[in-house]
């Protein structure tokens, strides 16, 4: 996969700078873009890169000297860290940003993200201890930046995406990404969050997304990812109208020469459409005791 190269350190804006957070792999691709926001001596820091434990090719040390060269220069300190989603690639790192030697962060730090929706901050190797639960559509603060919260579940049960109201720009976190295509965990919860992106009411200029490079027509994007789901869905219901199919048989028809490689997940998104489709009524498995089991368009839809 050809990724686009990224900076390490990049100012994006007058009120925001990505540092990049040194964990490249098949999930982070170029690694974790995380986000320091504001213009004065506090600042709001997205997401916090990776663990070791968890991505070996996480080098913690590189990423907390740039983001201290960076802090250094413009004379600040973190006093808020908002995490995007509780996935190890964006919340592994808290814990060694707070205890770094280097001072990253003021005395009394803000740790917030939403509350996840299973168990999943339990079950996480790293745990951490948040100082509070964000809060849907609440206003968060700090010197030069204003930043609305979002809740946008799909990728995740906890995901939050924040809007900064200067500007314009709105920050996705894995929900849209600066280049490949997003993973999704629950199709209806995500299809409303790309909603909820399209319908706010001051427009997407920009999106600075969780990975990749900067999406400049943040609109069109949000519009491409809709139209590209809903492009899918009417190829799988395409594909059932004519016969029932099990999804090695949609991947087959629908994903036509895929590489091997990208089959996996390409079998995960045909899942989740099926999910999407069966609790709208609109789809219905064949039988429950063949294997494997098939898919068809349900009855009250013939």
């Amino acid at each position: 996969m050809n990724l686009t190269a990224l900076e390490n350190v990049s100012v994006l804006s007058s009120r925001v700078i990505r540092i990049l957070a040194q964990n490249p792999g098949v999930g982070p691709l170029q690694g974790t873009n995380t986000y320091l926001i504001g213009t004065g001596a506090n600042r709001i820091l997205i997401d916090s890169g990776d663990h070791p434990n968890v991505n070996p090719a996480a080098n913690i040390e590189k990423y907390h000297q740039l983001l201290n060269e960076k802090l250094t220069s413009v004379n600040c300190k973190i006093d808020t860290l908002l995490l995007t989603h509780w996935h190890s690639d964006h919340t592994g790192g808290v814990e060694g940003i707070i205890k770094s030697s280097l001072g990253l962060v003021s005395h009394n730090v803000n740790i917030r993200k939403f509350r996840c929706g299973k168990a999943e901050d339990e079950r996480l190797p790293f745990h951490n201890s948040y100082t509070s639960h964000l809060v849907d559509r609440e206003v968060i603060e700090t010197e030069g930046a204003t930043l609305r919260v979002l809740y946008t579940p799909g990728h995740a049960t906890d995901h939050a995406s924040f809007y900064l109201e200067e500007d314009g720009i709105l920050f996705t976190g894995d929900c849209i990404l600066g280049e490949t295509s997003a993973l999704v965990e629950n199709l209806t919860d995500y299809m409303k969050t790309l909603n909820i992106y399209k319908t706010l009411d001051k427009p997407v200029k920009k999106i600075f997304p969780g990975h990749g490079p900067v999406v400049e027509n943040g609109a069109a994007k949000v519009e491409e990812y809709i139209q590209h789901r809903m492009k899918r869905e009417n190829q799988i219901l395409e594909c059932l109208k004519k016969e029932p199919m099990s999804t090695d048989e949609l991947l087959a028809s629908v994903y036509a020469g895929l590489n091997d490689k990208l089959k996996p997940l390409a079998l995960k998104n045909i899942d989740v459409h099926l999910e999407k489709l069966i609790d709208e009524n609109i789809v219905e498995v064949l039988s429950r005791t063949e294997q494997p089991l098939k898919y068809k368009i349900a009855d009250c839809r013939l």
